[in-house]
């Protein structure tokens, strides 16, 4: 996750440090924090259905 960030996020400060321009480093944020919502939620639903599966084996073996 922080290698993703300073993947992401490093070229960006440095674009605005060498230009003045501080525009692309909030975009950057902004998409890094859009990118990890998606991520987060993904994850859990993807534990959500595992979950869903044990229970209903646990259940039919019963």
């Amino acid at each position: 996750m922080i290698a993703t960030n300073v993947i992401v996020l490093a070229p960006a400060a440095v674009f605005c440090v060498m230009t003045g321009q501080y525009t692309p480093i909030i975009v950057s944020i902004a998409f890094s924090g859009v990118y990890w919502w998606i991520l987060l939620h993904t994850l859990r639903a993807l534990a959500e259905k595992r979950r869903a599966r044990k229970a209903l084996m646990s259940a039919t073996q019963n």
